[in-house]
Protein backbone atom coordinates (compact mmCIF):
# COMPACT_ATOMS: atom_id res chain seq x y z
CA UNK A 1 0.00 0.00 0.00
CA UNK A 2 1.86 3.20 -1.19
CA UNK A 3 0.34 6.29 0.54
CA UNK A 4 2.10 9.86 0.19
CA UNK A 5 2.10 12.43 2.62
CA UNK A 6 0.35 15.95 1.92
CA UNK A 7 0.56 17.14 5.59
CA UNK A 8 1.41 15.86 8.82
CA UNK A 9 -2.19 15.29 9.21
CA UNK A 10 -2.93 13.75 6.02
CA UNK A 11 -1.72 11.43 3.42
CA UNK A 12 -3.45 10.05 0.27
CA UNK A 13 -3.24 6.75 -1.45
CA UNK A 14 -4.60 4.96 -4.37
CA UNK A 15 -7.47 2.15 -3.78
CA UNK A 16 -7.09 0.78 -0.44
CA UNK A 17 -8.44 -3.05 -0.16
CA UNK A 18 -10.24 -4.31 3.40
CA UNK A 19 -6.55 -6.29 3.69
CA UNK A 20 -4.98 -3.19 3.84
CA UNK A 21 -6.74 -1.79 7.32
CA UNK A 22 -4.81 -3.32 10.00
CA UNK A 23 -1.25 -2.50 8.40
CA UNK A 24 -2.75 1.08 8.21
CA UNK A 25 -4.21 1.15 11.83
CA UNK A 26 -1.01 -0.38 12.96
CA UNK A 27 0.92 2.98 11.04
CA UNK A 28 -1.02 4.45 13.10
CA UNK A 29 -4.51 6.50 11.01
CA UNK A 30 -7.06 7.07 12.95
CA UNK A 31 -9.68 7.81 9.82
CA UNK A 32 -10.51 7.18 6.15
CA UNK A 33 -12.08 9.36 3.73
CA UNK A 34 -13.11 7.82 0.38
CA UNK A 35 -13.39 10.11 -2.52
CA UNK A 36 -14.12 7.13 -4.81
CA UNK A 37 -17.94 6.61 -5.77
CA UNK A 38 -18.34 2.69 -5.61
CA UNK A 39 -18.76 0.88 -8.71
CA UNK A 40 -16.30 2.88 -10.50
CA UNK A 41 -14.20 -0.23 -10.73
CA UNK A 42 -14.65 -4.00 -10.74
CA UNK A 43 -11.22 -4.37 -8.87
CA UNK A 44 -12.59 -1.92 -6.27
CA UNK A 45 -13.99 -3.12 -2.46
CA UNK A 46 -17.87 -1.13 -1.76
CA UNK A 47 -17.08 1.59 0.97
CA UNK A 48 -19.53 -0.38 3.01
CA UNK A 49 -16.63 -3.05 3.31
CA UNK A 50 -13.88 -0.22 3.96
CA UNK A 51 -15.81 1.00 6.71
CA UNK A 52 -16.47 -2.13 8.27
CA UNK A 53 -12.60 -3.18 8.43
CA UNK A 54 -11.56 0.21 10.06
CA UNK A 55 -14.14 0.02 12.47
CA UNK A 56 -12.91 -2.81 13.62
CA UNK A 57 -9.37 -1.77 13.94
CA UNK A 58 -10.44 1.00 15.47
CA UNK A 59 -10.64 3.88 12.47
CA UNK A 60 -13.39 6.34 11.74
CA UNK A 61 -14.21 6.26 7.70
CA UNK A 62 -16.21 9.09 5.62
CA UNK A 63 -17.50 9.06 2.23
CA UNK A 64 -17.35 12.12 0.42
CA UNK A 65 -17.06 10.31 -3.71
CA UNK A 66 -16.11 12.76 -6.75
CA UNK A 67 -16.42 11.94 -10.54
CA UNK A 68 -12.93 11.54 -11.96
CA UNK A 69 -12.18 15.28 -13.55
CA UNK A 70 -15.37 16.62 -11.44
CA UNK A 71 -14.30 17.56 -7.89
CA UNK A 72 -16.14 20.91 -7.57
CA UNK A 73 -15.33 23.76 -5.03
CA UNK A 74 -18.08 22.54 -2.80
CA UNK A 75 -16.24 19.04 -2.52
CA UNK A 76 -12.72 20.69 -1.81
CA UNK A 77 -14.82 22.60 1.50
CA UNK A 78 -16.80 19.59 2.56
CA UNK A 79 -12.95 17.99 2.91
CA UNK A 80 -11.82 20.55 4.65
CA UNK A 81 -14.74 20.18 7.18
CA UNK A 82 -13.52 16.69 7.39
CA UNK A 83 -10.42 17.94 8.15
CA UNK A 84 -11.03 19.85 11.10
CA UNK A 85 -13.45 17.06 13.20
CA UNK A 86 -11.77 13.89 11.97
CA UNK A 87 -9.05 12.69 14.16
CA UNK A 88 -5.69 12.49 12.76
CA UNK A 89 -3.61 10.92 11.18
CA UNK A 90 -6.28 10.40 8.03
CA UNK A 91 -5.66 8.41 4.69
CA UNK A 92 -7.69 9.53 1.97
CA UNK A 93 -8.12 7.58 -1.49
CA UNK A 94 -9.75 7.13 -4.82
CA UNK A 95 -8.64 5.34 -7.90
CA UNK A 96 -4.88 6.71 -7.84
CA UNK A 97 -5.00 9.95 -5.36
CA UNK A 98 -5.42 12.58 -7.54
CA UNK A 99 -8.97 13.22 -6.51
CA UNK A 100 -8.10 13.42 -2.71
CA UNK A 101 -5.44 15.65 -3.32
CA UNK A 102 -7.51 17.87 -5.41
CA UNK A 103 -9.93 18.09 -2.76
CA UNK A 104 -7.29 19.06 0.02
CA UNK A 105 -6.21 21.32 -2.94
CA UNK A 106 -9.35 23.59 -3.17
CA UNK A 107 -10.07 22.81 1.25
CA UNK A 108 -6.63 24.82 1.09
CA UNK A 109 -7.14 27.57 -0.67
CA UNK A 110 -7.63 30.89 1.09
CA UNK A 111 -5.95 29.24 3.87
CA UNK A 112 -2.60 27.93 2.69
CA UNK A 113 -0.38 30.05 0.11
CA UNK A 114 -0.65 28.49 -3.44
CA UNK A 115 3.30 27.98 -3.12
CA UNK A 116 2.81 25.68 -0.51
CA UNK A 117 0.05 23.62 -1.60
CA UNK A 118 1.99 23.17 -5.28
CA UNK A 119 4.84 21.96 -3.54
CA UNK A 120 3.33 19.51 -0.81
CA UNK A 121 0.85 17.79 -4.02
CA UNK A 122 3.87 18.18 -6.26
CA UNK A 123 6.38 16.12 -3.47
CA UNK A 124 3.52 13.57 -3.17
CA UNK A 125 3.53 12.75 -7.05
CA UNK A 126 -0.01 14.80 -8.21
CA UNK A 127 0.34 18.14 -10.35
CA UNK A 128 -1.94 20.96 -8.89
CA UNK A 129 -0.55 22.91 -11.46
CA UNK A 130 -3.39 22.82 -14.05
CA UNK A 131 -5.79 23.66 -10.94
CA UNK A 132 -3.50 26.66 -9.62
CA UNK A 133 -6.43 29.45 -8.72
CA UNK A 134 -9.54 27.68 -9.44
CA UNK A 135 -11.06 29.18 -6.20
CA UNK A 136 -10.62 32.76 -7.02
CA UNK A 137 -11.84 35.98 -4.95
CA UNK A 138 -15.20 36.64 -5.08
CA UNK A 139 -15.53 39.72 -6.90
CA UNK A 140 -19.32 41.92 -6.94
CA UNK A 141 -20.94 41.95 -10.02
CA UNK A 142 -18.19 39.65 -11.85
CA UNK A 143 -18.83 35.80 -12.60
CA UNK A 144 -16.66 34.15 -10.62
CA UNK A 145 -15.75 31.71 -13.58
CA UNK A 146 -13.96 34.45 -15.43
CA UNK A 147 -11.13 34.59 -12.56
CA UNK A 148 -10.05 31.01 -12.88
CA UNK A 149 -6.39 30.66 -13.58
CA UNK A 150 -5.33 27.62 -15.41
CA UNK A 151 -4.50 25.66 -18.72
CA UNK A 152 -7.19 23.13 -19.55
CA UNK A 153 -7.59 21.21 -22.95
CA UNK A 154 -8.36 23.32 -25.77
CA UNK A 155 -6.92 26.53 -23.79
CA UNK A 156 -4.24 28.45 -25.94
CA UNK A 157 -1.18 30.39 -25.40
CA UNK A 158 0.23 33.28 -27.10
CA UNK A 159 3.55 31.32 -27.73
CA UNK A 160 5.27 27.99 -25.88
CA UNK A 161 7.19 30.10 -24.55
CA UNK A 162 4.24 31.61 -22.99
CA UNK A 163 3.13 28.12 -21.85
CA UNK A 164 6.56 27.24 -20.29
CA UNK A 165 6.92 30.46 -17.99
CA UNK A 166 3.31 29.71 -16.73
CA UNK A 167 3.74 26.23 -15.92
CA UNK A 168 7.35 26.82 -14.54
CA UNK A 169 5.24 29.75 -12.33
CA UNK A 170 1.98 29.92 -12.48
CA UNK A 171 1.46 31.94 -9.32
CA UNK A 172 2.91 34.93 -11.29
CA UNK A 173 -0.21 34.61 -12.94
CA UNK A 174 -2.63 34.89 -10.30
CA UNK A 175 -5.12 37.68 -11.10
CA UNK A 176 -4.22 41.07 -8.72
CA UNK A 177 -7.12 43.34 -7.57
CA UNK A 178 -9.90 40.40 -7.54
CA UNK A 179 -9.22 39.94 -11.31
CA UNK A 180 -10.49 43.18 -11.54
CA UNK A 181 -8.46 46.30 -13.07
CA UNK A 182 -7.05 48.61 -11.27
CA UNK A 183 -9.12 51.02 -12.19
CA UNK A 184 -12.42 48.91 -11.77
CA UNK A 185 -10.95 47.80 -7.72
CA UNK A 186 -10.87 51.43 -7.12
CA UNK A 187 -14.85 51.36 -7.34
CA UNK A 188 -15.40 48.27 -5.33
CA UNK A 189 -16.58 48.64 -2.09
Amino acid sequence: MDHKALTPHLCVSPQILVSDLPALAQAGFKAIICNRPDGEGADQPSFKEIEAAALQHGMQAQYLPAETGKVRDEDGKAFGQLLNTLPGPVLAYCRTGMRSTTMWALSQAGVTPLPQILEASQKAGFDMKPLVYRRSRRVRGMEPARHKLHLAKGDTVVSEEHKRQFLANPVRFVPAYGGACANGASFMK
